[in-house]
């Protein structure tokens, strides 16, 4: 957040804070009436103002003070809801002709009261590099936050694909029937019991031409 203060013996000043939240990506600006003046501390007070405008702006907005800050030039602000509207603009503060910052101006009406409430704060040229600085870091965070948010939709995306393809090394593999291969085993040792004798006797059959495949 960035806060800027511009209190006045005429108790006619203001003060502005810019904030940005990462969370949601959303930057509000709020812009209150001084309420007092302590002569003694040269301070003021903005405690418990009634008058007090907060408004929400985009990106692209967000970009739009930026060229403002950049090109030196006036930006119009319009904003519409059902509770009313805020207008306003941001450009060049003129002194006697000479330009010595900037200057923020906010005018907002209330659709059921028809309350008005205008604002405006004025912003040096120190103070103009520093809300600038602030703006870019903006732009950066969320710049940051959208690019982690593509990189891990990509990798979802990737995934599910992997996900979705058949392994083909196992296809087309002959099933091997366990009971089968039991079977042999048991042949085996059955042939391996038997003595001598029966072994050169089923030899011996097995051997034998069968006469009902000979061909005469």
């Amino acid at each position: 957040m960035l806060q800027i203060y511009k209190p006045n013996p005429k108790v006619t000043g203001s003060c502005c804070s810019f904030k940005y939240n990462g969370y949601n990506d959303t930057f509000f600006i709020e812009m209150l009436k001084q309420t007092g003046w302590d002569d003694q501390k040269k301070r003021g007070s903005f405690k418990g103002s009634q008058t007090k405008i907060v408004s929400k702006f985009n990106i692209n907005e967000v970009a739009a003070m930026i060229d403002v800050l950049n090109r030196n030039v006036e930006w119009k602000i319009f904003h519409s809801s059902p509770k009313g509207t805020t207008s306003g603009t941001f450009r060049p503060y003129l002194r006697n002709d000479q330009q010595v910052g900037y200057s923020l101006a906010l005018f907002q009406k209330n659709s059921d009261t028809g309350e008005q409430k205008n604002i405006v704060i004025g912003l040096n040229y120190a103070e103009s590099e520093l809300l600038k600085e602030f703006l870019r870091t903006c732009i950066h965070q969320y710049s940051i936050k959208a690019i982690k948010e593509q990189e891990k939709y990509a990798q979802k995306k990737w995934q599910e694909q992997q996900n979705e393809k058949v392994p083909q090394e196992n296809h087309g593999a002959p099933k091997e029937d366990w009971n089968d291969w039991s079977n042999v085993s048991n042949n085996s040792k059955q042939g391996s019991q038997q003595s001598p004798q029966q072994n050169n006797q089923n030899n011996q059959n097995n051997n034998s031409p069968d006469d009902d495949n000979w061909d005469f």
